[in-house]
């Protein structure tokens, strides 16, 4: 009996050595699952900051979309208004040497429109042509270029447009 006792304290201390390590094994491992959970708690505010800040991205993002467009709009609004104030005239004779392209266009208005009201031109100026859009006439000689001009009213136009119409 004493060898089977010796025995079975032999195991009961080798079991209690395999029990001892296995508590150890399973601090050690709930240690490792506290500090597994803090760093998902962190990872997961993090994680939340980060969409916070990609939402707040995104809605400011979309203001600027409507400001973009709003100001696109406005200044395409702005362009069609100065656009009404210009004119393109075609068939005007070439300035003789000592003549500016602005008193040509005056005495145009004046002399063959006959428009009375008093016109202030912003713009006054020939248009370039290309060499491809010269366009002989018959007689061979090239037609001289347009001439760009820009008042500063819109009852300056319709005041010159209504002569062109009589």
């Amino acid at each position: 009996m004493a060898v089977t006792q010796a025995k079975f304290d032999e195991g009961m201390k080798r079991l209690q050595a395999s029990l001892d390590k296995i508590l150890a094994e399973q601090k050690s491992f709930s240690v490792s699952i506290v500090a597994l959970q803090d760093e998902v708690r962190k990872i997961s505010a993090e994680n939340a900051n980060l969409q916070d800040e990609a939402k707040k991205l995104r809605n400011d993002l979309e203001q600027e979309k409507l400001r973009n467009n709003d100001l696109e709009r406005r200044l395409l609004e702005i362009e069609v208004r100065e656009r009404r104030l210009n004119l393109i005239v075609h068939g005007l004779p070439a300035e003789k040497h000592n003549q500016s392209v602005t008193s040509n266009v005056m005495s145009l208005l004046s002399d063959k429109l006959q428009v009375t009201e008093d016109i202030s031109l912003t713009k006054c100026y020939r248009l370039k042509r290309n060499s491809s859009s010269n366009i002989t006439s018959r007689k061979t000689s090239v037609r001289p270029a347009p001439v760009f001009i820009s008042l500063d009213t819109d009852r300056r136009i319709q005041a010159i447009l209504s002569e062109v119409d009589k």
